[in-house]
């Protein structure tokens, strides 16, 4: 099974052996993997990866980017128009699984089950979310990150 780790070092797992990736195949698994099951366009992918700055014929090059980073993370990759989306449940990151707990954390009324639960979702954070992915596009959802840390850090005081 694969997994995506999101909250510290952006990394892929594929059982107990670590997935090598290269820089520009790390950002676009961040990409990806931050919403996964959704498609990306492959414009949104441009954008999220270069922003300003694309290089010569961007479609050419995501295309050889998902090529690569499909055979190291195999089927989980999918090509769908108009881009591409990781199929992979929620809970196969541990953003989906601390995404979860802090659902769960607001359900809960005892302040004792929601500090436990925020410690649970606090604990599978592993440094700066997103660590490690350079790509302009990711700049959004590390700060969203952020706040969902402090968020859950404030449910356990």
């Amino acid at each position: 099974m694969l997994e995506i780790l999101l909250l510290g070092p952006v990394e892929a797992w594929a059982g107990a052996v670590r997935v090598p990736l290269a820089p520009l195949e790390r950002d676009l698994l961040a990409l990806l993997a931050l919403q996964p099951g959704t498609v990306s366009s492959t414009d949104r992918i441009i954008d999220g990866l270069w922003g300003e700055r694309p290089p010569a014929a961007p479609r050419s090059r995501v295309q050889g980017l998902v090529s690569g980073l499909r055979r190291k993370v195999g089927a989980a990759l999918v090509t769908r128009q108009p881009g591409y989306l990781l199929d992979l449940p929620p809970e196969a990151t541990d953003l989906g699984r601390c995404e979860a707990l802090a659902r769960r954390v607001r359900a809960v009324h005892t302040p004792t089950d929601k500090a436990g639960l925020a410690r649970l979702a606090l604990g599978l954070w592993r440094g700066e979310p997103l660590d490690g992915a350079c790509a302009p596009g990711a700049d959004p959802d590390r700060a969203r990150l952020a706040e969902l840390r402090i968020g859950l850090m404030e449910q356990c005081f």
